[in-house]
């Protein structure tokens, strides 16, 4: 569509011609700018929109470029240090004198020795806190048999019994020697051997006193106290349960007697049982 454009009257017509082809004829010779004008309009924003796009990608990928050859060169840098760390060890390990790890050896012994001292120290500091414990546990013990023994009160027959008992067994400890060379026990063979980390006295001390600690757990445990060594004489009575084989369930008294005899290489105990129950 042309615009019109209208001229003052003044002028003829041949002028008014000529200014109308003069005004509508650049309109008429473009009408795709008039018709999308509105497009035209719109599309230069989005032309701009583009431009910024690429501009930011080209930027990025130029930040990115130059980010991996900061890497690569970091990378390399670390290596090269690396590798001049261990050319200086290298080279100072080889500089270093053959008594130096001579003496670097003497010292790693002696680190050694340390350490395995404050091992054995703390082991023994252990040892010696559980030996406590135990002495007083067994002191305890005995203590409370010794107060059951007296509220229940000496027994004539049983005390005539625990005194017969002892000197059967110091006239047994003084056959020992008989006896076993009667069986020929020297000439026997040994199973195996075990080794304890504690003297002869220690370990006959420990199976005498786990014995007395064994009989005082029992039922209606009674010692006796009448003996004239009770550091190596145990006499007392006491209660066992024993299940028949017709599945009967029976009381038997018990009476154990213990002497125990020390001698320079040797300790010797002689024990006597006796059992009593009734109705089987």
């Amino acid at each position: 569509m042309c615009s019109l454009a209208f001229c003052p009257q003044t002028e003829t017509n041949a002028g008014l011609a000529r200014r109308h082809e003069r005004v509508i004829t650049p309109h008429c010779q473009r009408p795709e700018l008039q018709r999308g004008g509105g497009d035209f309009q719109a599309k230069t924003p989005s032309s701009e929109e583009a431009r910024q796009r690429q501009l930011y990608r080209v930027n990025q990928k130029l930040e990115r470029d130059d980010l991996r050859r900061q890497v690569v060169e970091l990378v390399d840098q670390h290596a090269r240090m690396k590798q001049a760390q261990a050319n200086e060890k290298a080279r100072f390990k080889a500089s270093r004198p053959p008594a130096y790890y001579l003496w670097k050896s003497f010292a790693l012994r002696q680190r050694e020795e340390r350490q395995l001292m404050a091992a054995v120290n703390t082991q023994a500091t252990y040892i010696d806190a559980l030996s406590s414990i135990a002495r007083k546990r067994l002191r305890s013990d005995q203590e409370s048999s010794s107060v059951r023994s007296k509220i229940n009160g000496p027994d004539v027959e049983e005390m005539a019994i625990f005194d017969s008992c002892i000197r059967e067994l110091h006239a047994n400890y003084e056959r020992a020697d008989e006896v076993l060379w009667s069986c020929s026990i020297d000439e026997l063979g040994t199973d195996g051997a075990e080794v304890q980390p504690y003297s002869l006295y220690e370990t006959g001390c420990s199976l005498w006193n786990v014995s007395d600690r064994y009989c005082a757990a029992k039922i209606r445990f009674k010692r006796y106290e009448g003996v004239t060594d009770p550091e190596n004489t145990f006499a007392a009575t006491f209660i066992d349960k024993i299940a028949l084989g017709s599945g009967e369930v029976v009381e038997v008294r018990q009476r154990l007697v213990s002497c125990r005899f020390f001698e320079e290489r040797r300790i010797v105990v002689t024990w006597k049982f006796i059992s009593e129950t009734q109705g089987v």
